[in-house]
């Protein structure tokens, strides 16, 4: 009792410090400046609104949706949940002050709650899956302390919102699969469709959804066989649960799609529409090899690139995957040199803990038996692993047809984060041997992550 209450405070200072962490860099990090994604500007007098910023400044202004094409304005394609949502807000902060600045700066509010409720949600997915101790302090501080969480509880585009939904929806879809009732499948039907009303790439989602809809459906008619075959019935089908899921569509795709059937029927703007850069861009790197981009990368790219002060600019993905998990698109040239040595540190942590993770995610979800890790039957196995292929296929995918470095960006696959983690935490929640060596060095390195994270979150406010 006295062990588990131990970790009951610890896990409650996480959440507490991972708040407190945000809260800190949104309070010393303005809007305007470099390292907001697609930022755009907004000037109403003059009718000029582009970006993030100018989409919500548009609905604001204009109190409605665009009524042109929306890829006639940079980043206006994007489902308008997020913006609607900030221009609300900004109209609620305009009531206390006519400073235009103000409004922007407190626009910060809306991705702070939603980086420190998605810490909330995976809490929750984690005791969906049984972790408890240890095993879920690990789990959450390899979350709570990941930079890009961090970061993008100032970011005022439309990942943090969609990323709130997507942890959504796996929460959602662990609750519906322990607890199957109407209640818990529209919660699933609300988290995608909203989802996709935010940025429709979070319908990726539905794949691992279905599959674990099309398992339970399967599951269940396999066992009506058998007791339909021990009492003489003759039906068996399970109508009530697929009569479920019809309700689940008629919900979710509605919704869901609604954003782009208007601009498909509209404006001709076909449904998975993604605005890109040119060819002629500096960041364009479809002139080099699927070798050199997608394989192991050149060591002395590596070092060129932190000799000029930028950490991993380049056209290899994987060096940009980790540097843009461990930096997001921070340029090490505005930092001091203290700061740069832990921007490398930082950098090579979330790789090792990346691949340790990864080698537990694989010992766990497909080597390991039921009998070692009894809170994970089949369906939450294939359900885990699917959604964790598709965010990387995905992502692959992406990067290969959009070839340009800002594709690169962790940015587009940050629930992978989860996936690994939860592996190691199971493996450690299920050890027989709780005082393995290797348990105690896991600890140790998520434990020097976390520091190390939060010295990186420093160094980011210094060098704004």
């Amino acid at each position: 009792m006295k062990k588990q209450a131990t970790d009951e405070v610890k896990l409650k200072i996480l959440l507490l410090a991972g708040s407190l962490l945000r809260l800190y860099y949104i309070l010393a990090t303005p809007v305007i400046q470099s390292r907001q994604y697609d930022l755009g500007t907004a000037s109403p007098e003059e009718g000029i609104f582009t970006g993030h910023l100018g989409y919500i400044f548009y609905l604001f202004t204009n109190k409605g949706l665009p009524d042109f094409d929306p890829r006639e304005v940079y980043q206006f394609f994007h489902p308008p949940l997020h913006h609607t949502v900030s221009a609300l807000w900004m109209g609620l902060v305009s009531f206390f002050t006519d400073r235009r600045e103000v409004w922007i700066e407190w626009l910060q509010v809306l991705p702070f709650v939603y980086s420190v409720l998605i810490l909330f949600v995976v809490l929750h997915i984690c005791r969906e899956l049984d972790l408890k101790g240890k095993a879920l302090n690990l789990v959450m501080a390899v979350v709570v302390f990941h930079p890009s969480l961090i970061f993008m509880a100032g970011s005022i585009n439309n990942d943090g919102l969609s990323l709130l939904f997507q942890f959504l929806t796996i929460w959602t879809a662990l609750r519906w699969y322990r607890e199957r009732n109407n209640r818990n499948i529209l919660m699933i039907a609300l988290s995608i469709s909203l989802g996709m009303l935010t940025k429709l790439s979070v319908g990726m989602f539905a794949v691992p959804v279905a599959f674990l809809f099309l398992y339970v459906l399967i599951t269940e008619w396999q066992d009506k066989e058998k007791n339909a075959a021990q009492k003489g019935v003759w039906h068996c089908f399970p109508v009530k649960r697929f009569l479920q899921y019809l309700l689940f569509g008629a919900v979710c795709i509605p919704i869901g799609l609604s954003w782009a059937l208007r601009c498909l029927l509209r404006f001709g703007m076909p449904l998975t529409y993604v605005n890109h850069l040119p060819e002629q861009s500096w960041q364009y790197v479809g002139n080099y090899s699927l070798m050199q981009r997608f394989f192991i990368p050149n060591p002395l790219e590596f070092i060129k690139n932190l000799a000029h002060g930028s950490l991993g600019f380049g056209e290899n993905v994987w060096v940009q995957l980790f540097r843009t998990a461990a930096l997001g698109e921070c340029d090490l040239s505005t930092f001091p040199l203290w700061g740069k040595f832990v921007a490398l540190l930082m950098t090579a942590l979330s790789f090792i803990l990346a691949v340790w993770c990864f080698i537990l995610l694989i010992r766990v979800f497909i080597c390991g038996k039921q009998k070692q890790y009894p809170s994970i039957d089949m369906g939450k196995r294939c359900f885990w692993l699917i959604g964790y292929a598709i965010l990387f296929i995905s992502y692959l995918n992406f990067c290969y047809n959009f070839p340009h470095q800002c594709t690169m960006n962790f940015r587009y696959m940050v629930p992978t984060v989860l996936y690994p983690a939860v592996a190691a935490g199971l493996r450690i929640r299920y050890a027989v041997n709780c005082k393995t060596k290797w348990i105690t060095v896991f600890t140790g390195l998520v434990t020097v992550y976390g520091i190390v994270s939060v010295i990186t979150v420093a160094v980011w406010c210094i060098a704004v």
